[in-house]
């Protein structure tokens, strides 16, 4: 009787029919993942005011408005802040000669970091113009001087902001706010909102994790599984990866580790944490027995997942 049931399964699958498995494996595909932390760095920063004005007598309250505006705009979520002494490139006159000490503003920014052991200060330089016509070349290119004798000494490359006359481009800068006139409450409520928008510069933390189990969190029973996706920076342990059928023994459980490349002091709303992990499919009962492919063929000699992607 046996041996009739075989020839005739066997001319069932000659003559084309479909195999129809009573007992297929019973699988589920589940994505475990590894989740950064991230930090608040300290906020450094140093304004640089380079405005005109027709009255002397105007000059100082100007200076003195735009310095706190921009020291007010500094959120309280920053966990240390240090503002640099101001620097007035001229007497509200603006001459044409004028111009600023890239080397001696890099040395300024140095001090302040040395502030912060071990944290990674990127500096904000905040320069103000108020005149419609262009930066002088002289002032743009120390700005961005300043900019490369940062990367030169291995520091984090400065952030800069610039307000100035409307539609009036500034290479080197990395945010544009337009100038209307000093104690103008509209540039106090911009000025704010950028920092907000970038303030504190948040930096990756906890980049290596321990080694994670696979399967921590469940599910119980187990019998093999396969790894069906694996993202860069992920590690599996002790537990092949390339798709094949891997046994699971519950007295020796599967572990991975994942190693992410940190970033340093990102505009905070530029930050979105660092994550990664795989993907595994798990058979629970009758991993031997054949998947509905065409032609079929058994879960544990196929090589890869059958389900489709994890939720």
């Amino acid at each position: 009787m046996a041996r009739s049931v075989a020839v005739a399964a066997a001319l069932l699958c000659a003559c084309g029919a479909e195999l129809i498995e009573p007992n297929p494996p019973h699988l589920s595909r589940m994505r475990n993942g590894y989740r950064a932390s991230s930090v608040a760095e300290p906020v450094l920063w140093l304004v640089i005011s380079d405005i005109y004005l027709e009255h002397d007598e105007d000059c100082a309250s100007a200076v003195a408005w735009l310095e706190d505006v921009v020291r007010s705009s500094i959120p309280s979520t920053a966990p240390a802040a240090l503002e640099l002494t101001a620097i007035q490139v001229s007497p509200c006159t603006q001459p044409n000669t004028r111009t600023i000490d890239a080397a001696a503003i890099d040395a300024n920014l140095r001090e302040g970091a040395a502030r912060f052991p071990g944290r990674a200060v990127r500096p904000l330089l905040i320069y103000a113009n108020n005149i419609l016509l262009n930066v002088p070349g002289q002032i743009a290119t120390a700005l961005q001087s300043i900019r490369q004798l940062s990367v030169n000494r291995g520091a984090l490359e400065p952030r800069v902001w610039v307000l100035v006359g409307r539609n009036i481009g500034v290479p080197t800068a990395d945010r544009v706010l337009n100038w209307t006139y000093a104690g103008d409450p509209a540039i106090a409520r911009q000025l704010a909102q950028m920092a907000a928008d970038e303030l504190p510069f948040m930096s990756d933390s906890d980049v290596v994790s321990p080694p994670l189990s696979l399967f921590a969190s469940g599910p119980s029973g187990i019998r093999s599984f396969k790894v069906c996706a694996i993202d860069e920076g992920v590690q599996a342990l002790d537990f092949a990866a390339d798709g094949s059928a891997v046994a699971f023994d519950v007295s020796r459980p599967p572990h991975y580790r994942v190693t992410l490349h940190a970033r340093y002091a990102v505009p905070h709303a530029q930050f979105e944490p660092l994550s990664a992990g795989l993907e595994a499919e798990a058979c629970f009962d009758h991993c031997e027995r054949y998947l509905g492919d065409d032609p079929p063929v058994r879960w544990l000699s196929r090589p890869g997942c059958f389900l489709g992607s994890a939720s």
